[in-house]
Parts: C-alpha cells; structure tokens; sequence
C-alpha cells in the first residue's frame, strides 16, 4: 500500500548531539523509505529558526524554504517542500508565496508561530494566504487555541487547510465539528494524540477525504504511526484516502 506522509520535517536537527545522526536529505529520505513511506511533503525545520533574532528572521525563511526546494529537485518523486511564511515579514512572505508558487510550490508550512508576534487571526497572514490561492497552495498550520482556529478557517474558506495534530489537540470535538461547516478544513494525525483510538472516530466524524496521515518524522518514528493507521479498524477504502489519495489531491494539481 502507498502511505504519503504528509507531515515532515527534513532538515531537523533537534536531535543531532545526543544521536550524532545529522539529518541530511539522503537520511531523512532513507529513514521514511525504510519504514513504507512513497511520498513526504514539509518544511525544513531547524533548531536555530526558533533562536534567530527578528533581524535575521528573514534570511532564515529564505534559506529554509531554498533548502526545502533544493531537497524537491534532488528527490522529485518521493518529496514535495513546504514554505515558511511570517505575517511579520509581509512583504517577504508575499515574495516568497509569488517565488515558489511560480515553480510549481503548492504547500505552506506547517506554519508554527514560534516567531511570530501575532496570532493566526491576523488580516496580514490572510492576505497572504489570499495570494497563495493564485497557485492553489495548501496550508498547514500547528493549532494554537480553538478561537485562532476558527477565525483563520472562517475567513479564508478560499483556502484548503489542514490542522496538523488533530487528536492531540485540547479541542477535538469543537474542532471536528466546525469542519462539518467548513468544507476548506482537513486534518493530520501526527502528533502525541496517535496513541489513543481516535483514528478511526476521526475519519467517522469528518469523513474519510478529510484525513491525512502524517507523522512529524523525523521527530517522531514514523513506524509507529504506519502501525497505528493500518490497526486502527479503517476499511481499505477509508486507509486508501487516509493514507494516500487524500494527500495526492491536495498537493497533485
């Protein structure tokens, strides 16, 4: 069976000093391989964007984002880059948004607010999620707080996109139902919520095209997720759109 993971990070380096294992495009793609994954799509984390000073802010989600485009060009069948916007840097992020969107570039983030000084419910942000729609990008946001969640999904219905994180997410039942109003609201499993039973009620809840496997690799082990999806008492065609056709339509068009 296919399996995209939709929720990656190459590049991350959080890990490096006590396993020594630098996480080069080679190994990120090696490890994903190893344990059944076809395809990935993310961003290129590193430990130091969340140290950088705001002076240099800029140039960090430049060079991320230009890494996670060379990963792209290096392995084109197996990783789709991710891109780092900050409504901060509005006018970067916009170049950026025009930059990639013109090669071909159909996702944005996850986006975390780690750098940020605003909250998702910024007009700033949504103009700049209103250009990405020119090249049908995708978002993919880490939740912050059910409000923020709800104000960014309701004024951008223009947009798809996907929460990262669904079932351990403090609002799990609000956040589900809103997606039952809002047809532009997906979601992904990664995160520390995969090890309870809520896999299946998810996909019961939202239907089965609105779920997206995802891992957080390689911050988290990727197998462990595998196995818990294929466990988790999904029919072949809920596992089929989980797993992978759900993510092929968002970033394949």
């Amino acid at each position: 069976m296919k399996i995209f993971d939709f929720h990656t990070h190459p590049g991350y380096d959080w890990n490096e000093k006590e396993t020594g294992i630098k996480m080069t495009p080679e190994v990120f793609i090696g490890g994903l391989k190893s344990n059944g994954i076809t395809r990935a799509s993310g961003t290129v984390l590193k430990k130091y964007f969340h140290e950088k000073n705001f002076d240099d802010l800029g140039e960090t989600i430049k060079e991320l984002n230009s890494e996670a485009y060379s990963i792209y060009k290096a392995y084109p069948d197996f990783y789709s880059p991710g891109i780092h916007v900050n409504p901060d840097l509005k006018e970067l992020s916009l170049n950026e948004i025009e930059k990639y969107g013109k090669l071909g570039v159909k996702l944005i983030g996850e986006i975390v607010r780690y750098n940020w000084t605003t909250e998702y419910n910024n007009y700033d942000f949504f103009d700049i999620l209103h250009a990405s729609t020119k090249y049908d990008m995708v978002l993919n946001f880490h939740p912050t707080n059910y409000n923020d969640v709800k104000e960014l999904v309701l004024n951008n219905k223009q947009t798809k996109i996907v929460m990262a994180h669904v079932e351990s997410s403090p609002f799990y039942e609000e956040v589900t139902n809103l997606a039952k109003q809002c047809d532009n609201l997906y979601f992904d499993i990664s995160g520390k919520g995969i090890f309870n039973n809520l896999v299946k009620n998810t996909v019961n809840k939202v239907g089965k095209e609105r779920v997206l496997f995802g891992s957080d690799y390689p911050g988290y082990d990727v197998k462990i997720f595998v196995d818990k999806v294929l466990n988790s008492g999904l029919l072949d065609s809920e596992l089929e759109c989980v797993l992978w056709s759900n993510a092929v339509n968002l970033l394949d068009k």
